[in-house]
């Protein structure tokens, strides 16, 4: 997807100003024979789901791949979704297998700009796919399928499907290596924001997280330290990475460096739904 996506971009620059990419026009149009081919393998690889918005009206949802995965060893335990460390469990694999598994939630971060610039592409390269259809779709995937609906103590389960079971139990033989349920949701912060230009309700989780973020309730901040700061498994105990109590920590700068442009985003994006709005409403009266 990073290839398809990033000869596209530079097939783009090509079209804008051929300078800057000294190919010939017969590489051009292997190259682009090569983008439409890959776009639509991707659009092969879509299945659609049946959800309900925050009102409980349906919407549908969109899931990338599901079940591409099953058979990754990554995903032995998918569906086991226990909080305790799968220790007893190593001679029992095929028992928690899951099937049609989405991707998880943090290689699926880059959906965002794989099909952003899949999107930019369209006009200028004569494509078909994607639509901004499919983005709502994908985006209504995120908010009502994988979010548990507390804005309290936001959560987001490990898999795009929904599936919340363990992910990476013993990665390239590390002891007592995994992710448990909901040990994805740090990432959802890391880029999935720019999708609120398909779904307000993306900002109001992220409103949401802030508020988490800024909680100085204990019952909050030991959900934020423990599902957040303490998302993955080494030696069969938690692991802390981040501390949101201090910005000094490499990995929460980290963390902030990808989490605050989407805050930004958001409000530029409610800004000017605000403006259309308002211009509408004077032209009406």
């Amino acid at each position: 997807m990073w290839i398809i996506a990033g000869v596209a971009n530079i097939l783009i620059v090509y079209k804008k100003e051929k300078a800057l990419v000294p190919i010939t026009p017969e590489k051009y149009k292997d190259l682009l024979a090569y983008v439409i081919l890959g776009n639509k393998l991707i659009e092969s690889r879509f299945s659609y789901t049946k959800l309900k918005n925050f009102d409980g009206a349906p919407v549908v949802g969109a899931v990338f791949e599901p079940g591409v995965w099953d058979d990754h060893p990554g995903y032995d335990y998918a569906g086991y979704n226990e909080e305790a460390y799968p220790t007893d469990l190593q001679t029992r694999k095929l028992k928690y297998r899951a099937k049609g598994v989405g991707w998880d939630l943090s290689h699926a971060r880059r959906f965002v700009h794989v099909f952003a610039t899949l999107l930019k592409s369209k006009d200028v390269l004569g494509l078909d796919f994607p639509t901004e259809e499919l983005m709502v779709k994908m985006t209504n995937q995120l908010v009502y399928c994988t979010f548990n609906r507390d804005f309290k103590k936001p959560l987001f389960t490990n898999f795009m499907d929904g599936t919340n079971g363990w992910y990476r139990v013993g990665y390239s033989g590390r002891t007592g290596f995994g992710y448990g349920p909901w040990d994805m949701s740090l990432y959802v912060f890391e880029g999935y924001g720019f999708w609120s230009k398909y779904n307000n309700d993306i900002q109001k989780v992220f409103n949401a997280a802030v508020e988490m973020l800024k909680s100085k309730d204990h019952e909050i901040r030991n959900h934020l330290i423990y599902h957040y700061e303490m998302n993955y498994w080494n030696q069969y105990q938690r692991k802390s990475g981040i501390d949101f109590k201090t910005g000094k920590n490499p990995d929460t700068q980290a963390f902030l460096v990808k989490f605050l442009p989407s805050l930004c985003f958001m409000n530029e994006v409610q800004k000017n739904i605000q403006s259309r709005q308002f211009w509408t409403e004077e032209a009406m009266e």
